[in-house]
């Protein structure tokens, strides 16, 4: 797959939905709106992104998943556990098709069928009568508030003269109002594509919903554009169009009345009384013809910017549809005798509030009126109440004064009815007529412009989108996570590898200097420098090793949703507790961890927590808790399942081994009860009597040690009977890079891991004895059993003995069991990069890899546990 956008959304896509599953699962224990808003906003981005890449049945699912988060948002729907459920395999179904995306480049035939299948029972979930109703109230809430309070006169009278043509043709113009979101460019949304391709466009437009202080600190990657249309397209194929982004989508049905609104300056022209009387006349006989002549010569003696020049275009638009247009054609004639917006009362069979619509031009004007003008009015006020009691003379100057400021500042709004009000009312020089015709403009001019406010400003409810616009404005626009790929990490791993090899040649290199050349000065400024870049590579590697490092919590996330399944499979009441989900390991640990974790889990759940009647007959809370906890203890992760369960039975696991043929009769009777606990790690262990879904094949703790030794852990267990049940991984933190000690054997260099070795030793001939046929030492007051090196991996050589007869001698420890092992001589530590033995070589179980020397010698590392058991 060589698509990095489609890389990037298979990436995002898994962290969504890991997200939306943990959410699921904890909105059944507490019922947040926060996060079913959170739950909602990613599966919304979900659905956006996935429509970039036209998977549809994909999309379709989260679209109807979407709605029914949003149901669950509104309160039409109950969170229950049915819900969950449902959501649940919903998201399982779009992870497998983001997997087969991966693998194949499209979601495969059967799960797209599945995919469809799932949506169509949301769908069918979502009661369609309570669809209907929702849909219906929030339509009508929509077009009652911004039907009324669109301003239709942002329309050129040309495109509304268009508009409502369409109408009399029996189509249903509609009005989209799109507001793309800030981060829309991010998501492969592109707004004025959107709009360009509105099928059955009329007009259309754009403007910006914030100013702009500054365009040279403007971030032209947020977009601020809002567009509208008016079309003639059907809802339906508008939904289609726009099905990715509805959320973002508006949709107006207006009234033909509401785009007949003529418009212009109300003075001069002809008379037109007679040819009002005339026209009425010939409307009656519907001589549509002679209608068009007298029209046309009456057009031609009156200015297009009248008035009464913008009712007859609208009275010519409309003759060709009489006589279903009769009735706003007289609307419109009574407009040019009153020189006022047509009233349509008698065509709207609703009445006052659409009447009320149609006559807002008036007190919408008074919005234009400049809070500065108020402050005017109100200071010219202050001072007439000063100079009441003032010289004559000084009343008679600021009174001329104010009267001319006052007449300037009306002047200024354009408004001649005003104008000739204040002229008619203010008498010269009469300071109480003055003062109260600024009382009454004040107070009147106050409560129409709040109540046009009122009228015009939209009271939507405040909407999720605008929420979440809030908050990430409040979000840093730097990130401090950069997310890279894999492959990368990987090939800095393996050059500090390199790096590594290269800087342990310094120090064979200082050696043979000295040795062979004899230059001391020269092999101790090699060692000098080899210090040096020993400790940056180890800087670098400890570097890269962090960026490795991945939280436990990647793989304990997933648990909740097996926990919560596998529990009501079982009847069970379970509760998943996580403890030090911070803690990190290397990426390659944690990754190991996913299937010994899933079959500890699974374990618990089955043999350890009991059902709730035998929980509440031992005492016990009915809901039995399953503890994963994450600590680090020096350079290892310890990863520990505890349940309070039942514990285990040794006597059980002893009889069942012996049973099955795991033990011989002689260990049954030896073998003590903390070492029986071990036991149900033996490949075919079982308690179960009848094999069942979850359990009973006796694989699954075989499976996990298996996978725990193969990256050099340990595993253990501890009970106590109707206490719990205890089960303890040990992990390196690291896989990269290896400790050991180098050991030389028939000549040949070999190496042992250093955390499995307690400590070395030289032990003399004499000290060897033979117990049982079997060589041992005593160490430390403890006797350890004694292996040759040579014999255990078939040299043909004697070990050596130094000057002073000794062995050299390796003591290793594993769980907790010693063991000597002699050599021919101890050459020192060093630090490796393991390489584990690919294809047919594999088998050599008691090699553990390979590495490269300083001198470019190859290194077999022995796996000491194969080494001692398998021989």
């Amino acid at each position: 797959m060589k698509n990095p956008i489609l890389e990037q959304f298979i990436l995002e896509s898994r962290d969504y939905l890991q997200r939306v599953g943990e959410i699921l699962i904890k909105l059944e224990e507490e019922q947040s709106k926060d996060l079913l808003n959170e739950l909602f906003r990613i599966v919304h981005t979900l659905k956006g992104n996935s429509g970039l890449f036209n998977f549809s049945a994909m999309t379709k699912l989260l679209h109807a998943s979407e709605d029914l988060m949003n149901s669950l948002r509104d309160e039409t729907i109950s969170y229950s556990s049915h819900i969950a459920d449902i959501l649940l395999e919903s998201m399982d179904i779009v992870s497998q098709m983001i997997d087969e995306v991966e693998a194949y480049g499209e979601p495969q035939l059967s799960t797209n069928e599945r995919a469809q299948e799932k949506a169509l029972l949301i769908r069918e979930i979502l009661s369609e009568k309570k669809q209907i109703e929702t849909s219906e109230v929030l339509k009508l809430t929509s077009e009652e508030k911004t039907s009324k309070h669109y301003d239709y006169l942002v329309i050129p009278e040309e495109f509304r003269i268009k508009i409502v043509k369409a109408f009399f043709e029996g189509k249903n113009p509609i009005i989209v109002k799109y507001m793309p979101e800030e981060e829309c460019f991010y998501k492969g949304e592109d707004p004025l594509f959107y709009v360009r391709k509105i099928p059955e466009t009329i007009w259309s437009r754009f403007y910006l919903r914030e100013k702009i202080e500054d365009i040279a600190t403007f971030d032209i990657y947020r977009c601020i554009t809002n567009f509208e249309a008016v079309t003639t397209a059907d809802e339906e194929t508008l939904k289609e169009h726009f099905k990715y982004i509805l959320d973002q989508i508006e949709f107006i049905k207006p009234e033909i009345v509401s785009f007949i609104v003529p418009h212009g300056d109300k003075n001069g022209g002809p008379v037109y009384e007679d040819f009002v009387l005339d026209f009425r006349e010939l409307l009656k006989s519907e001589s549509i013809d002679i209608l068009k002549n007298s029209l046309r010569a009456l057009k031609e003696l009156t200015s297009p910017t009248l008035f009464v020049a913008s009712c007859l275009r609208w009275i010519e638009a409309l003759i060709d549809y009489i006589p279903k247009s009769t009735p706003y054609i007289e609307a419109l004639l009574r407009s040019i005798e009153t020189l006022e917006p047509p009233m349509f009362d008698k065509i709207m069979e609703t009445k006052k509030s659409e009447v009320e619509e149609i006559k807002v031009e008036k007190p919408i004007k008074t919005l234009e009126i400049p809070a500065e003008l108020f402050r005017v009015f109100e200071e010219q006020r202050k001072v007439l109440e000063k100079i009441k009691d003032k010289d004559e003379n000084i009343r008679r100057n600021t009174i001329s004064s104010i009267i001319l400021s006052l007449e300037n500042a009306i002047k200024s709004l354009k408004n001649e009815e005003l104008l000739e009000k204040f002229k008619r009312e203010v008498k010269e020089e009469n300071l109480e007529t003055i003062l109260s015709f600024i009382d009454e403009f004040i107070k009147e001019e106050k409560i129409i412009t709040e109540e046009a406010k009122q009228l015009t400003e939209p009271q939507t409810v405040k909407t999720q989108k605008e929420e979440r616009i809030i908050y990430k404005s409040e979000e840093p626009t730097t990130t401090k996570f950069l997310k890279v790929d894999e492959e990368k990490v990987n090939r800095l791993m393996n050059l500090i590898g390199e790096l590594v090899v290269a800087k342990n040649s310094l120090l064979y290199l200082s050696k043979k200097v000295e040795r062979e050349y004899g230059i001391a000065s020269l092999s101790k400024e090699m060692k000098i420098q080899y210090s040096v870049i020993n400790r940056i590579s180890e800087d670098m590697q400890d570097a890269i090793m962090q960026v490795r490092m991945i939280p436990v919590a990647t793989v304990f996330q997933r648990f909740p949703r097996l926990v919560r399944d596998l529990s009501k499979k079982l009847g069970k009441n379970v509760k998943l507790h996580i403890e030090g989900e911070d803690t990190e390991a290397d990426k390659n640990v944690i990754e190991a961890l996913t299937d010994p974790l899933i079959h500890l889990v699974r374990n618990s759940l089955d043999h350890g927590v009991e059902l709730p009647e035998e929980r509440i007959a031992k005492g016990k809370p009915e809901t039995a808790t399953i503890t994963l906890r994450a600590k680090q203890e020096a350079d290892r992760v310890i990863i520990q399942v505890e349940d309070d369960g039942r514990g285990i039975n040794p006597e059980k696991i002893k009889i069942k081994a012996y049973e099955k043929g795991l033990i011989t009769e002689e260990a049954l009777s030896k073998i003590k009860d903390d070492e029986a606990l071990n036991l149900i790690f033996l490949p075919g262990f079982s308690t179960k009597e009848e094999t069942s879904e979850l359990s009973g094949r006796g694989v699954g703790m075989d499976v996990v040690r298996t996978m725990v030794e193969r990256f050099n852990g340990t595993v253990s267990v501890s009970s106590e009977k109707d206490r719990g049940t205890t089960v303890t991984m040990a992990l390196p933190l690291s896989m990269a890079v290896s400790h050991v000690m180098l050991i030389e054997a028939a000549g040949r260099k070999y190496a042992f891991p250093l955390d499995v070795i307690s400590e070395t030793v030289r032990i003399r001939e004499e000290d060897i004895h033979i117990f049982k046929g079997e060589m041992v030492v005593s160490l430390r007051g403890k006797v350890l059993p004694l292996f040759f090196l040579n014999d255990l991996i078939d040299l043909k050589a004697p070990a050596l003995k130094n000057e002073n007869n000794e062995y050299a001698t390796v003591v290793i420890n594993l769980k907790g069991e010693m063991f000597a092992v002699i050599v021919d001589s101890l050459l020192g530590t060093a630090d490796i990069i393991l390489k584990p033995f690919k294809g047919f070589l594999s088998s050599l179980r008691v090699f553990s890899g390979t590495a490269i020397l300083g001198d470019g010698s190859i290194l077999l590392v022995i796996n000491p546990k194969e080494l001692i058991y398998g021989s």
